[in-house]
């Protein structure tokens, strides 16, 4: 498929409908079903993807040209932070819902 053709993702997707879904509890075990091709598609930390091909794994990483989720497990500020107002103004930018839709907030 060439890359930012919208449509036949799309195509591709209504295909999968109905194709069964898997969680895999574990990392090792995930790799191996991408190995073994029992997996075809998942969800995954490029930096993770990376040491899978680094050890010898076949697998490749895409991305669409439209951009990736971004994902943080957490923020916190430190007691004794040197700009406290400048970390909250940071957080609540953070929070505002324009920061995940792809539409950054202009003020």
């Amino acid at each position: 498929m060439e890359a930012g053709n919208k449509a036949e993702a799309e195509r591709l997707l209504e295909e999968m409908r109905g194709v069964s879904r898997e969680i895999v509890g574990k990392l090792e075990a995930l790799a191996q079903a991408l190995q073994t091709e029992e997996v075809g598609l998942c969800i995954m930390w490029k930096a993770r993807a990376v040491q899978w091909q680094n050890a010898g794994a076949n697998i490749q990483i895409v991305a669409p040209k439209e951009g990736l989720i971004t994902y943080v497990s957490g923020f916190a500020v430190p007691k004794n932070a040197p700009n406290r107002d400048g970390a909250y103004a940071f957080l609540n930018a953070a929070l505002e819902p324009s920061a995940s839709s792809g539409r950054p907030l202009r003020r």
